[in-house]
């Protein structure tokens, strides 16, 4: 209903007035201005047009004589082709051919970011049906089973869940039976960090005040907001590929552009994700218990920790810090689930789900590169540089320029969002670290993980303890047999020594 409510809004106001600055009406008189110069003349450069970094075509006049326009699609991407919207008047063959870039799309993306909230929601209800109800408990995970529905819900409980007025706008996502546990009211399990960094089980307690805890978001909301405002605009990310800056500016006045250009772009995120948990928690929700201090936490639905995000040494660092709920539903629904390469089919899934924006394929694939890679490298190297704590301090410092830089260098298409400014980008670094990721996994032997030794366990204990109930039911077959046949030779010599008798 919003999008055709945006729809019908959007057609009346173009039916107005379609092109007030440059069309002239049926009727009008022929302007006395000069003659619009053509695409190719001298007076006219291809830099003129007017460019959107979201791939948007521009009208380019063309004809002198009929003063009409020609569009420029040189910077148009497919996705935006496939989705724009022609809007033309065929019986007034004077009047200039307009297309409307997205028309009301770009207000539909709007509605999409719900949409998101809830696929996340809808997917992982799903799967925690399936694993509570038709999946045996030694086949799941530890996670898994935590998370498993044993019952299926109700209408009222599935409509709630997934469209709670506290989380259908910015989310964040959260289980089913944490919903539901809130929403009855019944005290969870307070769990409580120990000295190893693990949960230990405590006693049920009722859940404390929230104001501290939501005082203290909306401060960095503020804090966030203000930084967005004033110092995000004063560093855009499109000044990277501005050809002045390349063609002038050094290798290290570049990289601390970048980094620092995409560490004015993070704000916005941390405002909103920071709100969302705030209005959670305003609410009652999100109460996860003490930690060893007795000082309460309130990040059971947290989507991010920005103190950790910021000081990453590890490109994994960053990632499981920065969206968190939604890293885990990508954990939940694919990675774990996964057969082959559920890297890949990770990241490949994140792209899809946030959109058709060719920037987000680009980010992810590379993503998939540099995780692999960081991960090969950590691997190789990092056991030589535990001890003693000053080659371990050097080595936080290199891996942290060295994380900041790839993830800045890897998230670029994400704000540029269509091809052409990515590939200028990623072209003006020659590609760097992709071939240096691509020879990192050819020339450092790659480790299997701990996934993937955990997945060979589990199959190998699946087939012991298989081959252990077979040999079981053998031998209670066959000794059950051997009982038989003593208790019918029992019963014979019973009878013979009665008829003696």
């Amino acid at each position: 209903m919003i999008f055709l409510g945006n729809l019908k809004n959007w057609l009346l106001r173009e039916s107005r007035d379609p092109f007030p600055s440059q069309a002239q009406g049926i009727g009008e008189q022929p302007s006395s201005d000069p003659a619009p110069q053509s695409l190719n003349s001298p007076g006219h450069s291809r830099g003129s047009a007017s460019r959107v970094s979201c791939g948007k075509p521009s009208l380019v006049p063309l004809c002198a004589r009929t003063g009409r326009q020609r569009i420029c699609w040189e910077n148009v991407e497919p996705p935006c082709l496939i989705l724009s919207l022609y809007s033309s008047r065929p019986a007034d063959p004077g009047h200039p051919v307009r297309v409307i870039p997205w028309g009301p799309l770009g207000d539909f993306e709007k509605t999409m970011r719900p949409m998101m909230i809830i696929t996340q929601k809808i997917t992982s209800l799903a799967f925690e049906i399936h694993d509570g109800m038709f999946r045996k408990d030694e086949e799941l995970t530890p996670s898994q089973r935590d998370l498993a529905v044993r019952r299926m819900p109700s209408p009222l409980e599935y409509v709630s869940y997934t469209c709670n007025f506290m989380g259908i706008l910015a989310g964040p996502l959260c289980s089913y039976k944490d919903y539901i546990t809130f929403i009855e009211g019944r005290p969870s399990h307070m769990s409580q960090s120990s000295e190893n960094g693990k949960e230990e089980q405590q006693h049920e307690r009722a859940d404390p005040s929230p104001n501290a805890a939501v005082t203290e978001k909306l401060l960095v909301c503020g804090l966030s907001l203000l930084f967005h405002l004033t110092v995000s605009s004063m560093l855009p990310v499109e000044y990277n590929i501005d050809e002045r800056f390349q063609a002038t500016a050094s290798w290290p006045a570049r990289a601390t552009y970048l980094y620092v250009s995409l560490l004015a772009a993070r704000p916005k995120y941390y405002f909103a994700w920071t709100l969302a948990d705030a209005i959670n928690n305003a609410a009652g929700f999100g109460f996860r218990g003490y930690d060893r201090n007795g000082v309460a936490r309130w990040d059971l639905i947290s989507n991010l920790r920005i103190q950790q995000i910021e000081m990453s040494t590890s490109f994994k660092m960053f990632l499981d810090n920065w969206n968190i709920q939604t890293a885990l539903w990508l954990k939940r629904v694919c990675y774990e689930r996964a057969t082959f390469s559920p890297t890949t089919q990770t990241f490949f899934l994140s792209a899809i789900w946030h959109g058709v924006y060719p920037g987000y394929y680009l980010t992810f694939l590379t993503g998939t590169l540099m995780t692999l890679a960081a991960r090969a490298v950590r691997n190789n190297f990092r056991h030589y540089f535990v001890e003693p704590p000053q080659l371990k301090l050097f080595y936080d410092i290199v891996t942290w320029a060295a994380t900041q830089i790839t993830i800045s260098y890897t998230v670029v298409p994400f704000v540029l969002l269509s091809i052409k400014p990515s590939f200028t980008f990623y072209s003006s670094w020659y590609y760097c670290l992709h071939i240096c990721s691509i020879l990192v996994l050819l020339l450092l032997p790659v480790k299997k993980s701990q996934r993937g030794k955990s997945m060979q366990e589990d199959v190998q204990l699946s087939r012991a303890k298989k081959f252990d109930e077979r040999e079981n039911s053998l031998g209670q077959n066959s000794f059950s047999t051997t009982n038989n046949v003593c208790s019918q030779n029992q019963d014979t010599v019973s009878r013979h020594s009665s008829l003696t008798q």
